[in-house]
């Protein structure tokens, strides 16, 4: 075979892995039962108390989903009717911040709330996401508002929302959880081939290939929740590594391309 050849099928094997593992992130985000989302937002600064902020209405955006992230404290308001399934859980996507607050209004004006600090997030089988048990949610609850302080990205703004269902490894989940293993295991293959191969085949290509499949590998495990049921991991340390990771995949997949193409 010449390196023309394995060339070339290498990078229609590495164009399918990629479709696969694009198809399976998909597949993987499926509509949680009973989700609720934020109807209105608000911003305010890490000077303002948060238990005060959350009993003014003045503030509060409704129907904008323009989240702004500058002034360092974002508020999510989410409004709980009688035909809602209770909520128990708030889950968003992991990403840096530096704490969360959740509060619980009942109709008779009781307040419930709860803190956790970014170091005690804890991850969710939902791959990306965190998770966070909300204060006790009853029938006579009105509304559940998220204080999220110094948040790094929007996206943590707008995926967030309250669920019933606990995120944990169920049958359909573990089905799903199943697919990924052998996604990854797949991606060992073209490692093992790129160690022999490249006793013949003195080609930086090779070399990048697998820099790009190990990277690949990395990134199923860290952002699915394989990295949940494997290893206990906190939320940020999943965050930062997931950063990382992509970092080496550009880097990976572009030295990959280059090398491919001055050999053609």
């Amino acid at each position: 075979m010449t390196s023309h050849v394995f060339q070339k099928r290498l990078l229609t094997a590495f164009l399918m892995l990629v479709l696969l593992a694009l198809f399976c992130a998909t597949f993987a985000r499926a509509a949680t039962s009973h989700e609720i989302r934020s109807s209105c937002w608000a911003a305010a600064s890490l000077s303002e108390d948060s238990t005060v902020l959350v009993q003014q209405t003045e503030h509060w955006s409704c129907g904008d989903r323009s989240y702004s992230i500058e002034a360092g404290r974002v508020l999510l308001r989410f409004d709980i009717t009688a035909q809602d399934v209770l909520p128990k859980y708030f889950l968003s996507r992991r990403s840096a911040l530096e704490a969360v607050h959740l509060f619980a209004f009942d109709r008779d004006g009781t307040i419930r709330q709860n803190t956790t600090m970014a170091a005690d997030l804890v991850s969710s089988v939902i791959g990306g996401y965190f998770q966070i048990s909300l204060p006790e949610v009853t029938h006579g609850t009105r509304q559940v508002i998220a204080v999220i302080d110094m948040p790094s990205h929007r996206m943590i703004l707008e995926r967030a929302y309250l669920t019933s269902a606990d995120a944990s490894v169920d049958m359909a989940e573990m089905r799903y959880l199943i697919i990924l293993a052998s996604l990854a295991g797949m991606l060992v293959m073209p490692l093992i081939f790129n160690a022999a191969f490249y006793r013949i085949l003195r080609e930086p290509f090779v070399l990048w290939h697998s820099a790009l499949t190990l990277s690949l590998f990395l990134t199923i495990l860290v952002t699915s929740g394989l990295s949940v049921v494997l290893f206990a991991s906190s939320a940020m340390t999943l965050s930062w590594m997931t950063t990382v990771i992509f970092g080496l995949t550009v880097g990976a997949g572009a030295m990959f391309t280059i090398a491919s193409l001055s050999r053609g």
